[in-house]
């Protein structure tokens, strides 16, 4: 649990070990989100993931396996479900975003695609704010979501915090990332964060319970930070 008592829910999409030698910094990505699965394990957050196109795409990426086995065992992990649409926003995802979620963590990969999209539909979904002009529907109008997005309870009163891992997202193509991480912070309002200070974050303060368990999970996790911090230099 928390010190700020948030309840928040991760979303892991698509990363699968086929991808490996087509994304940058795949190994950097897998780093960052095997230390969040740790953390989400330790603070008891629920976790979903999804793929894309098994099939032809293969399953999970094998080193994310551990950890969400770890999860499983105390049924926090929920997945992987196969997908087709590049948004995660699909019902198997959308019904644990249940009424008392505050927060929603997005991990893995595309940064502009997949990542993309589905922040993209969970903000049209859950906003929190007007639309910015250039998605604001014509004066008069009330905007829809897209109908390939699954029904939901609109009558949800309190918004919806989306976060997306700066270190645990990535792209094909390197420079694709920080167009994408610019159109998710000043598009669709989301906080850009990276994985060490979101776990930060979500603990609150040293005087957690839990601290003394998560300062283990830093100290293990320090030479993988260290290098990711090196590879992805001023990105985020």
């Amino acid at each position: 649990m928390s010190a700020n008592l948030t309840k928040s829910l991760l979303l892991l999409c698509d990363l699968q070990g086929s991808f490996k030698p087509h994304i940058h910094g795949y190994e950097h990505v897998v780093q960052g989100v095997n230390k969040v699965l740790k953390v989400a394990k330790l603070l008891s957050i629920p976790t979903v993931s999804t793929t894309q196109y098994t099939r032809a795409l293969g399953p999970v990426e094998p080193e994310l396996k551990p950890g969400l086995d770890a999860l499983a065992s105390a049924n926090l992990h929920h997945g992987p479900t196969d997908k087709s649409l590049f948004s995660m926003c699909i019902p198997e995802v959308m019904e644990h975003i249940t009424d008392d979620i505050d927060r929603v963590v997005l991990v893995g990969i595309e940064s502009h695609i997949c990542i993309l999209q589905t922040l993209r539909d969970l903000r049209l979904l859950f906003p929190t704010s007007p639309a910015p002009a250039a998605f604001a529907p014509p004066t008069g109008q009330v905007e829809s979501p897209p109908t390939h997005l699954p029904m939901i309870n609109r009558n949800r009163m309190k918004p919806l915090h989306l976060v997306v891992l700066a270190d645990c997202v990535s792209s094909a193509n390197a420079f694709e990332v920080p167009i994408a991480l610019q159109t998710m912070r000043s598009q669709f309002n989301v906080q850009v964060s990276t994985a060490e200070s979101l776990s930060f974050e979500l603990v609150g303060s040293a005087s957690n319970p839990l601290f003394k368990e998560f300062s283990k999970i830093v100290k293990e996790e320090k030479e993988a930070t260290r290098a990711s911090a090196t590879f992805w230099g001023s990105r985020m």
